[in-house]
């Protein structure tokens, strides 16, 4: 940390303007790479108020750095490979009834995804036969029994297509399925 980065906050966290200035700066190159300090400094005061000293503390935060930036690139990663592949992965969370999902999702289903339109919304999308067939997949997924199921899709634009769900029902610890993901 270079003296020329921390003087601008020390010198703030002084005046009486701020109680607390805190950031997160580049430290020193080392061989493992960058370091990175959160900084903390606090004006300390007498009895009267006045600033007779500054209290500060830091911690290494280059593992978060480091993490949060590998966790970008991660994404990008998924990203790039779902859009190459014309795939999507998705959560349906059961307890929060939520949907997430990463990829062009209107290329695969038509529309995006809900919770409600993986449900009885769902159903009139599913070309004929399909329906009991996705619901029986759907259920044995859930219970652990298989891993992908394929099925045909009526697109809200009338056109038919061919989808493959790998999916995995991810169970609470009372044995109960809380969640469903899956790559379509």
């Amino acid at each position: 940390m270079t003296p020329a980065r921390v003087k601008p906050e020390m010198a703030a966290s002084m005046s009486s303007k701020r109680n607390t200035s805190t950031a997160r700066l580049p430290s020193q190159r080392t061989p493992a790479g960058r370091r990175w300090v959160e900084w903390e400094a606090r004006p300390w005061r007498d009895r009267d108020g006045e600033i007779c000293g500054v209290l500060t503390y830091g911690r290494d935060i280059s593992s978060l750095v480091n993490a949060r930036r590998d966790a970008a690139a991660n994404e990008e990663r998924l990203r790039v490979a779902l859009d190459v592949g014309k795939s999507v992965v998705w959560e349906r969370d059961l307890v929060a009834q939520t949907m997430t999902w990463c990829g062009d999702v209107v290329s695969v289903y038509g529309q995006e995804l809900t919770f409600q339109a993986l449900g009885a919304s769902f159903l009139p999308q599913l070309a004929g036969a399909e329906r009991e067939r996705v619901n029986k997949a759907y259920g044995e997924a859930l219970a652990g029994k298989i891993d992908s199921f394929s099925h045909r899709l009526i697109k809200p634009s009338g056109e038919v297509g061919w989808v493959k769900v790998w999916v995995r029902g991810i169970l609470g610890a009372d044995g109960a399925a809380r969640a469903v993901i899956g790559l379509s």
